[in-house]
């Protein structure tokens, strides 16, 4: 599995996430501000930049863990999501994002819950049993909202736009 993280910015940065979408990674990940039309107060990468760009691979999961990101019901403005998903070239097969504002750590406490899910299965060491995209959200969402702490705003706001059937890639 090949996976790129983005948790900082700078222009290396933005020609590496435009590479990673472009190319044949198996996912992409990115934590930090963005809006429904892009990622990062720098425009680190935009719906235009994405919706213009082809994909040497097969389609990516992505999963943004910033805010707006997903953020679908604006008939005036489409998201990073329909920018991944729609077009001539789709990008991504599955993304995660948020519908709504959220604090950075939460998202960050959600994507490390998931990321382990994804990797291992479970949320210990020990092996589990999620073998799907959406069962590993859907586990870290549980996770976070059971702990009662400041998660629960990531947690309610993240949606999956693909199959959530998805078998998870590792």
């Amino acid at each position: 599995m090949s996976c790129w993280w983005v948790a900082t910015m700078s222009t290396t940065a933005a020609a590496a996430v435009q590479s990673a979408v472009s190319g044949s990674v198996d996912w992409v990940s990115y934590i930090g501000h963005s809006s429904p039309n892009r990622w990062g107060f720098d425009n680190v990468l935009t719906y235009a930049q994405v919706n213009a760009m082809g994909r040497t691979g097969a389609p990516a999961v992505v999963a943004q863990w910033g805010c707006w990101n997903n953020y679908f019901v604006d008939p005036a403005q489409d998201s990073m999501a329909h920018a991944l998903m729609l077009g001539a070239t789709v990008k991504a097969s599955a993304v995660l994002g948020s519908v709504s504002l959220a604090e950075d750590a939460e998202h960050l406490s959600l994507a490390i819950d998931f990321h382990n899910l994804v990797a291992i299965g479970a949320l210990d060491e020990a092996p589990g049993t999620v073998k799907t995209i959406g069962d590993a959200l859907l586990q870290a969402q549980l996770h976070a909202l059971g702990g009662g702490g400041s998660d629960s705003g990531a947690a309610r706001s993240v949606v999956l736009f693909g199959d959530p059937a998805q078998p998870v890639r590792n």
